[in-house]
């Protein structure tokens, strides 16, 4: 039986199962997990999300001195496309370290019988396979971001509620190709496979369990967005506030200053809160791996005196 500071996650799991051991794994390792998100996730965060103030910190501030003329509401609608492009940019890059690092933890989780993961093997693992790892999310994650555009621009100026239609937009392609490339990272990690062989090793096994493991990665991100829209919910309350009290907040006073740390706080810990889902993909693939073992098994059984050719040992990776 399994303890409180221990978790099997390789088995068949239900629905409600994935969801309460991706918790239980969070909470075993979780001082793990804010320490190598500290050294590793946070300094990477930072640097990227610098890159980009430089790089558009002059092109929105001349956007927004525009404040009429006859072009005006063609600028602001320009304005706000490139400011959610460049966002949704940063947010699929900033996720990325996030996401390597959680799976990193739970390849060591693993490997190390279900206990809690050692910090060391952990900062090993990422030294060996991070700039891979890296090199294979960037491949991946422009086609979402190319898709969910694609679908925007000839819909996008015909709907109304800018935000919510795009968020909307953007979630559907992001989900499809997040769950198709679910166990991208965690095959590097336990196969140690190159860049290619993991794309088109988590192609073949999702493209043939890709409605298995669709509800738990929609449930999943619905449960990241609530998440992080809990954590906005206070912030904009304190800004509508101190808007309606004070008027104007200019960027350099007290509250300026406090409203945008305090953003930026929400920002790294719904960055953090992304290890959920990552902890729940590699809780998936092992589900999909395991009842499909269980399957390959049950064919062997039946193909017991049948000519050899029809009784190839597979990989245990191309069984499903």
């Amino acid at each position: 039986m399994e303890n409180s500071k221990q978790l099997n996650l390789p088995k068949v799991r239900t629905f409600g199962e994935k969801f309460s051991d991706s918790f239980k794994f969070i909470r075993i390792n979780l001082s793990v997990l804010l320490r190598a998100h500290f050294v590793v996730s946070l300094p990477i965060i930072v640097l990227t999300a610098g890159f980009f103030v430089l790089v558009f910190r002059d092109h929105f501030s001349l956007l927004q001195t525009i404040e009429s003329g006859p072009f005006a509401d063609s600028i602001v609608m320009r304005d706000n496309f490139t400011r959610f492009g460049v966002f949704t940019v940063f947010a699929y890059l900033a996720v990325i370290p996030v996401s390597i690092v959680t799976m990193s933890i739970l390849d060591v989780f693993v490997k190390g019988n279900g206990e809690k993961a050692d910090f060391a093997l952990v900062m090993a693992n990422l030294k060996k396979k991070y700039f891979r790892l890296f090199l294979l999310k960037l491949l991946i994650s422009p086609l979402a971001i190319l898709c969910a555009f694609l679908i925007f621009l000839p819909m996008g100026p015909a709907l109304s509620g800018f935000n919510v239609a795009l968020a909307i937009l953007l979630f559907i392609p992001g989900l499809i190709f997040y769950n198709l490339f679910i166990c991208a990272d965690l095959l590097v990690f336990q196969h140690d496979y190159a860049i290619g062989l993991a794309i088109s090793r988590t192609w073949a096994i999702m493209s043939r369990n890709f409605w298995t493991a669709l509800p738990t990665s929609a449930g999943i991100m619905l449960l990241y967005f609530v998440f992080c829209l809990m954590l906005m919910i206070p912030l904009e309350i304190l800004e509508l506030i101190k808007g309606m009290t004070s008027g104007y907040v200019a960027p350099d006073s007290f509250w300026g200053i406090f409203l945008v740390t305090l953003r930026g706080f929400n920002t790294l810990l719904s960055l953090s809160l992304f290890s959920l889902p990552v902890v729940m993909a590699g809780i998936e693939y092992f589900t999909i791996r395991e009842t499909n073992s269980r399957a390959g098994i049950m064919e062997r059984i039946r193909l017991i005196g049948v000519s050899e050719e029809k009784q190839n040992v597979y990989a245990e990776e191309e069984q499903y």
